[in-house]
């Protein structure tokens, strides 16, 4: 008989083989055994077939390739294998049962459905995992999904080396209570699920392992049969392969024999002796751990499970064997339930079917070996020896009867040599397991003085992994040499991570994405400037030195998720209960979601369908469809949405953040061939020379005197093998994103609400048009200041008595009513962050000009300030002199009061500390205990007071950072930078420019048509952001909130223009540098009402309405000049070109600004004395240029010491002098043939849309006299 083939027995499967299940209750119908892939076709198909619910047998088939059985098929071979009844009845097609099959054992005492829903007992299930979340959670959802009314289920973590388990529990199964997480640091299964038996809290406990898969009804099953008889203590069920795929999985089939059959059995002792000789020693008879169930307090009276077996031991097993004989020797019943179907994941491989085939040898002679050594019946277990060695050796025994003829010989040989071993390693698991018993007896128990719970920082295992991971990533990518594209990852999220999270890991700060990359970015420049200091240009060893000191500063950290986390268990488990909670993920939320992704599907519907030649007055918006514009509104809206719903998960604002930074700073990186900006490239050649000479040169320009940017970015191309040039078009998307989390992590410093918080950075994202987010040290200032000024906002100086005496004699308006909402704790100690901002600090300074004047006027203020402006720091100082007195609050806890501070503590432990000032309540994040607060002195909460007789004097509090100090330190480095650089600043710039530079003049009336709407657009983009400010600064101010922080912020860097107006760009770097106060301001103005609680509640009108307004003016503002702003790659070769065969002392002079040069390592030799571009000099603009304008270049060229002279002349020019109305179309081609018919010049470079010329005047023959 055949069904698609020769029907074999079980024993003759070949892999890889189907495994289905089938209802012999209904119809046969055809089974699909096709693979979707292309692995090789199955060979072999079984069949466990199910009668009215009950397992009844399984049935093997061989399949031809590419068969198909059908149900007709299976029904004749379901006839052969079980029974006529049955097959007769489908094979009449009627699908009716002659009748019906009887079970193939006895019918239980009571009805298996019988027993209501309500009487079952609680179950605890417990699974012991070690490592393996995929497994996990499979196992988890099918025991989840059993269709039992009250059970829990228990997953015991052993060794858990990191929170990959516990993370992937808490994001996958958040809000199902049935589910506990515990840890068992100590090795060994037995171990584990002996935790989980001391925490089960239900009548019944089952134990089943990770790589399993439960039957749905599975628990009902084995809690049924464990009823059936007031003996019974145990029950098993039946194990099933999950799969079938390899040839080492039909192997492990057949000699383990998980199957034990489909007939319900009993087990008791001794009268089960007379079926089996060997019993209860006989392996493979009774169950197996993973599918095992018990009243739990049978187990816990038989003490669980022998820590001296089990995996994880020396023996690796026969820890289930060994329960099943204590409990028949108890005199317990052991059941044997078909119906409680467990699928068992094989495991997979030829070297793991011989390692589980060797440790199942030694588990089963370990417990042979206990069973000699200090069983409790030696002389039985010795008298069923002989009957053991027939059994083992019995082809029809149970454990041989599933193995062919041609079972692998060594296979045996393999499990007899691990019985061999399994005695000796029983006994040096028991004699280590004592030893380790008798040592911890041994030790001296310490009296307890002050138990202090270890404090486990938010967030603080991810920063410690990441910083790892990033480590070793960076550092073996660079000495493989892996690909560049997998190099440049890796060492871009090494310099941007690591540093900064081992800094916060050593200090165990907070870590917050701001502060991390901040310090990271600094620490990085400022290393890369000890490159240059000590003349040892090392890029890869410098790279495994910061890898290897990373590893070292977070090494505590790798241990603490290495070691048992008992002393973190109730840190630990608030803070899982917390990410529980806060990953709550409503319908919402989900809503949002679709429509991000629905915008950033429109955008690159968008990017497909630009036509960049349509590129003109409005710049890349003429060249952008209607997706574009949709995406941008989609996310706008979106936002207003968002804001305003009230019981939205803020980090959905985040999402729209994200969204729209992607679509307004990724689209130009994507379609542009080049990098953005003609100025950009200077800097790319500053970068290309520092990483070929390994120096700066002071005297080459101005950049090689502020170097630590340029350095750092040399120091990323060398090691990752990307040229700065391949990476310069990402730099405004990364920027941005860096820029939005440094923002957040200032603006925490005056505010928590994080509906603010995201509104105040829609506004800065909307806000920024000023392009100076580029590959450019002031990008890079930009974001360090932000967290330099965050550092000082957060852990600085706390409100000086000065202020409180002026407060209390009348000058309270001075004193600014702060929000209501609760500050963020401060990130770090002061300590740290004076270290961690010095590190920013001195990055800023030596990497820009004007960029540190800004940080300093910023910090300057508000040190100046701070007797007007209260800080956020862990606790403010109260009076030195004030009287403390102490009395019970309404909440039962001590209230301090001391002058005008009154203090109470608040939640449980004193955790929070609520400090009232002048009426108004502030929240401020440090551990204080509450028994000891009302109790404490004045000076307990700020500077200590003066001891009595025999103690030191007080000395200043080191929670506290002098303000004026920090500046002045700020201050001296600035001076120091800028000494050494005075000898070439003297030289060709001055020191004080309050006159703003000349801007080229424009011809608004000759420009392109939709141009003068795109030169006024910056303007109203910040009058936009201004008067919104104003009004939200007006309307907290009649609320009587005087928000002088952002005031002064925003004040300070206009102080900066007055010195130093930086070429004409000084007035946008002051407003980039308010742009962020200005932003929260405005998110003030957006404000419809505050909650009780303090949350601010958004206006949707005024954020739909205000947001795309600003928006539109910014797509202006920014894609509006992208004439001048695009660089073709053409003109990037001639640039190239030029620098790398003009001859030293060369001359070149471009048609417009807007032309790339400085791109080469070689342009100190050939373009450090170029004369302005032409349409800057009188006489070229304003007509089309033609052999008029070929004598006035020849002139110009005269006047420049006979030096060679290049002329580089480009469309891309022409259209900087279209857009800005100084030339008509078609002037480049006009001049091209001007000048090679001039015969003064000489075409030496050609490219479609670039011509070179080099001035070679004709000599002028002399006759000899």
């Amino acid at each position: 008989m055949s069904l698609g083939g020769q029907i074999v027995p079980a024993a003759q499967l070949v892999a890889p083989v189907a495994v289905r299940t089938l209802d012999l209750g209904a119809p046969v119908s055809d089974l699909r055994v096709r693979r979707g892939d292309r692995r090789p076709p199955y060979r072999s198909l079984l069949v466990v077939a199910h009668l009215g619910g009950d397992p009844i047998g399984t049935a093997a088939f061989s399949l031809r390739e590419g068969a198909q059985p059908s149900g007709d098929q299976l029904a004749e071979g379901l006839v052969w294998r079980f029974a006529a009844e049955v097959c007769e009845a489908h094979t009449r097609r009627d699908h009716a049962l002659a009748r019906k099959i009887p079970l193939l054992a006895a019918p239980p005492t009571l009805d298996r459905r019988g027993f209501p829903p309500r009487a079952l007992p609680a179950v605890s299930v417990v699974v012991a995992t070690c490592g393996n979340p995929p497994a996990l959670e499979r196992c988890v959802s099918s025991i989840l999904a059993c269709d039992y009314e009250e059970f829990e289920v228990i997953v015991v973590d052993n060794r858990p080396h990191a929170a990959d388990t516990e993370a992937m529990l808490a994001e996958r199964f958040p809000e199902d209570g049935r589910l506990r997480y515990v840890e068992e640091g100590r090795r060994g299964a037995s171990l584990a699920r002996n935790a989980g038996l001391a925490r089960a809290a239900h009548e019944v406990v089952a134990f089943t392992d990770d790589d399993v898969v439960v039957d749905r009804g599975w628990i009902r099953a084995g809690v049924e049969a464990l009823r059936r008889a007031d003996d019974v203590g145990c029950v098993t069920g039946l194990i099933l392969p999950l799969e079938l795929e390899t040839d080492s999985q039909v192997l492990l089939e057949q000699f383990a024999g998980f199957c034990k059959g489909f007939r319900r059995r009993t087990f008791r002792h001794p009268e089960s002796r007379a079926d089996i000789p060997f019993f209860p020693y006989a392996p493979g008879v009774i169950g197996s751990g993973a599918n095992t169930v018990l009243w739990t307090d049978v187990a816990r009276e038989l003490g669980g499970f022998d820590t001296d077996l089990g995996p994880g031991t020396p023996t690796t097993g026969g820890e289930d064997l060994d329960l099943y004989i204590r409990l028949l020797r108890a005199g317990h019943a052991v059941s044997y339930e078909p119906r409680a179907i467990v699928w068992h994941q094989h495991p997979d491989g030829s070297a793991r079917l011989r390692r589980q085939v060797y440790r199942y040898g030694v588990g089963l002679g370990a417990v042979l070996a206990k069973q000699l050594l200090v069983g409790s019946d030696r002389r039985g277990f010795v008298r069923a020896v002989p009957a053991g060695i027939r059994y083992a050796r019995d082809p029809g025994s149970r454990k041989n009867a599933g193995k062919p003829p041609d079972y692998p010989r060594r296979l045996e040989w393999l499990e007899r040599l691990g019985m061999l071993v399994g005695p000796a390693a029983y006994g040096f698991s028991f004699l280590a397991t004592r030893a380790r018993r008798l040592v911890s007896r041994g030790l001296p128990v310490p009296r307890p003085r002050q138990v202090r719970a270890r404090e486990v920082a938010p967030g603080q295992d991810g920063i410690v992994l990441v910083t790892a991971v990033t480590c070793v990533a960076a550092a073996l990518s660079v000495a493989l040499n892996l690909p560049v594209a997998v190099r440049m990852a890796a060492v871009l999220a090494f310099l941007c991570l690591a540093p900064g999270g081992a800094f916060l890991t050593a200090v165990r700060g907070r870590g917050e994405a701001g502060l991390i990359v901040g310090i990271s970015l600094g620490a990085t420049a400022v290393l890369a400037q000890t490159m240059l200091w000590l003349g040892a240009w090392r890029p890869r060893a410098f790279l495994y030195g910061l890898c290897g000191l990373c590893l070292v500063a977070v090494a505590p950290g790798i241990a603490r998720l290495l070691a048992p986390r008992a002393a973190t268990a109730g840190a630990r488990a608030a803070l899982r209960r917390a990410r529980l909670a806060a990953r709550h993920v409503t319908p919402e939320a989900h809503t949002h979601a679709a429509l991000i992704i629905v915008a950033l599907l429109a955008w690159t519907e968008s990017l497909l369908g630009a036509h960049l030649n349509r590129i003109g007055g409005l710049g890349l918006l003429q060249a952008m469809p209607a997706t574009y514009f949709l995406a941008f509104a989609l996310l706008l809206v979106g936002f207003a949405i968002a804001a305003s719903s009230g019981g939205l998960d803020p980090r959905v604002l985040g999402l729209y953040i994200l969204a729209l930074i992607v679509v307004l700073h990724a689209t130009t990186a994507i379609l542009y061939d080049e990098p953005r900006y003609a100025w950009v490239y200077k800097h790319l050649g500053v970068i290309n020379l520092i990483a070929s000479t390994g120096a700066a040169d002071r005297n080459v320009d101005i950049y090689n005197n502020w170097p630590s940017f340029f350095a750092a970015n040399a120091w990323l191309s060398k090691t990752s093998g990307v040229g700065s040039i391949d990476y310069a078009g990402w730099a405004q998307l990364f920027f941005n994103l860096v820029g939005a989390a440094a923002v957040r992590f200032a603006l925490r410093g005056v505010t928590r609400d994080e509906r603010l918080l995201w509104t105040a950075t829609l506004f800065f994202v909307l806000g920024n048009w000023v392009g100076q987010d580029y590959l450019a040290p002031q990008a890079f200032g930009f974001v360090l200041s932000l967290v330099v000024i965050g550092l000082f906002l957060r852990c600085g100086p706390r409100a000086a008595d000065r202020w409180r005496r002026r407060a209390a004699s009348g000058r309270r308006w001075l004193a600014p009513r702060l929000p209501d909402d609760e500050l963020a704790p401060a990130p770090l100690g002061p300590r740290a962050a004076l270290l961690g901002g010095a590190a920013c600090v001195v990055a800023v300074v030596t990497s820009h000009q004007l960029s540190p004047v800004f940080l300093i006027l910023s910090v300057g203020t508000l040190a100046l300030f701070r007797r007007w402006i209260r800080y956020p720091g862990p606790l403010e100082r109260p009076l030195a002199e004030g009287r403390s007195t102490s009395r019970p609050s309404r909440s039962g806890r001590f209230l301090t009061q001391a002058g005008p501070i009154r203090v109470r503590a608040a939640g449980p432990g004193g955790q929070r500390v609520l400090v009232e000032v002048l009426g108004t309540e502030r929240t401020a994040s440090r551990r204080a205990p509450a028994p000891w607060l009302g109790r404490a002195p004045a000076g307990w909460l700020g500077r200590p007071l003066r001891r009595r007789a025999g103690h030191a004097a007080a000395r200043r509090d080191d929670r506290d950072l002098p303000g004026i100090g920090v500046v002045v330190a700020m201050l001296a480095v600035e001076v120091w930078w800028v000494a050494l650089a005075w000898p070439f600043l003297h030289a060709h710039f001055g020191l004080i420019e309050p006159t703003p530079g000349k801007v080229p003049g424009r011809n608004v009336g000759a420009a392109l048509p939709g141009a003068a709407l795109i030169f006024y657009a910056p303007a109203a983009v910040m009058a936009s952001i201004v008067a919104l400010a104003l009004i939200g600064f007006a309307g907290r101010l009649r609320g009587g909130k005087r928000d002088l922080v952002p005031a002064c912020l925003i004040v300070a860097p206009l102080l900066g223009v007055a010195l130093q107006s930086y070429g004409g760009e000084g007035p946008f770097r002051a407003y980039l540098f308010a742009l962020p106060w200005l932003g929260l301001l405005a998110a003030f103005a957006c404000v419809q009402r505050s909650s009780p609680i303090g949350e601010a509640q958004l206006s949707f009108r005024r954020l739909a309405v205000v947001t795309p307004v600003i928006g539109a003016f910014l797509l202006l503002a920014y894609f509006g000049q992208e004439l001048a702003n695009r660089i073709p790659a053409d003109d990037v070769a001639a640039s190239t070109w030029y620098e790398q065969h003009a001859p030293p002392g060369s001359m070149r002079i471009d048609l417009a600004p807007n032309a790339p040069s400085r791109l080469t390592a070689r342009y100190p030799l050939v373009s450090l004395a170029d004369p302005p571009s032409l349409l800057e000099q009188p006489g070229f603009a304003g007509h089309l240029l033609g052999p008029v304008d070929v004598a006035r270049l020849e002139r110009l060229i005269r006047q420049q010491h006979a030096r060679p002279a290049y002329v580089v002349l480009s469309i891309a020019q022409e259209g900087y002098g279209r857009l800005n109305g100084m030339l008509p179309g078609g002037s480049v081609r006009s001049f091209v043939l001007a000048l090679g018919r001039s015969g003064a010049f000489r075409l030496v470079y050609t490219r479609p849309t670039d011509w070179v010329f080099k001035y070679s005047p004709p000599v002028e023959r002399r006759t000899r006299p």
